[in-house]
């Protein structure tokens, strides 16, 4: 029975990971998270990100709350030399938590990336960059009930025989990413990526004598920014993730308005999805407004729910993000800006 308990656990668990691994909508106010090749990818010295994530209120209450972290640094190297290198350090934490089971996730991460340099007007960069992390798994039993509590009356009130795994565990956490970026002028840019993350494959069951990996997930995600007019550009992407047999695309666009020295994102996006036996459907609707000011970001976002579990899931998703560069430097170095 024990090993019954546990290999369902380990299942459970381990779907919630899958669907919940690293998930969000605004991915460009967490990029340590998407790629460690976007460690320090900005134009400025350093930049902080806090991301907060709100879905499946009302299938489970008060929801699954995830909350991301970030913080890195841009390192200019070979002063004298005529390509401007440089290299980025970074640090990300992420949490997951599903109250009503007692379930979280937390994660820590160290980045560091190369930008190399493909000419001399600094608008043309391959980076390449690799993360190493500790995450840590916790759930609640107190509230799970078996058989021999039954007290033959009216509740499940008797103490239980059977053997429980411990409730946490940590495992080391590996991956890397490219990066390609070029600026042909100073209102417009293209990009593209791939990340492979949990590449190590490490065991995510309670009983860590059972090996139940966490497959790698693959990454690609591509975009730019389009001008239409001084002040009006289009902003297009594509994110697609590949875990086991689960697929997921993200891909819509952002209208961006110049408001002189600030600017306003206003964008819609939609999110098909494919499981084992479930074909490609669409999961979501994504909407998203952000304002730029000078070194700073705030952004909102909402996602429709389009999937069978619409009738239950209330409210959907919702998602606001903030992002800061320090010591912003307004050159030609081509850093993707989302």
């Amino acid at each position: 029975m024990k090993k019954i308990f546990i290999l369902t656990i380990s299942v459970f668990l381990s779907f919630i990971i899958n669907a919940q691994d690293v998930h969000f909508t605004q991915h460009f106010a967490s990029p340590l998270t998407l790629n460690p090749a976007l460690a320090g990818n900005f134009n400025g010295n350093y930049r902080a990100t806090a991301i907060y994530r709100d879905q499946w209120r009302g299938v489970v209450n008060p929801g699954f709350i995830s909350v991301g972290t970030s913080f890195d640094m841009r390192v200019k190297l070979f002063k004298r030399s005529r390509y401007a290198d440089a290299m980025g350090v970074g640090m990300n934490f992420y949490t997951d938590r599903l109250s009503s089971s007692g379930y979280t996730a937390n994660q820590i991460n160290l980045s560091g990336a190369y930008h190399k340099s493909l000419n001399p007007h600094g608008n043309n960069y391959l980076s390449i960059g690799f993360y190493g992390g500790i995450a840590q798994r916790d759930a609640n039993f107190d509230d799970i009930s078996f058989g021999d509590q039954f007290n033959g009356v009216n509740g499940y009130t008797n103490p239980t025989s059977e053997e429980l795994p411990d409730n946490n565990y940590t495992f080391a956490d590996f991956g890397a990413g490219v990066f390609w970026s070029y600026s042909p002028s100073n209102t417009s840019y293209f990009y593209f990526g791939g990340t492979i993350h949990h590449a190590n494959r490490p065991n995510i069951s309670f009983d860590q004598e059972q090996n139940i990996p966490i497959l790698p997930r693959f990454t690609g995600h591509l975009g730019g920014e389009i001008p239409f007019s001084r002040n009006l550009a289009i902003v297009p992407g594509i994110n697609v993730s590949s875990q086991g047999s689960h697929l997921r695309l993200n891909s819509g666009l952002n209208v961006k308005m110049m408001l002189e020295t600030n600017a306003l994102y206003l964008g819609a996006w939609v999110r098909p999805v494919s499981g084992l036996d479930n074909g490609i459907a669409i999961d979501a609707a994504m909407f998203v407004a952000a304002f730029d000011f000078s070194t700073a970001r705030v952004g909102v976002s909402y996602d429709l729910n389009l999937s069978q579990l619409s009738g239950g899931t209330g409210h959907g998703a919702f998602e606001i993000s903030m992002a800061y560069i320090g010591q912003y430097e307004d050159d030609n170095v081509s850093c993707p800006r989302f």
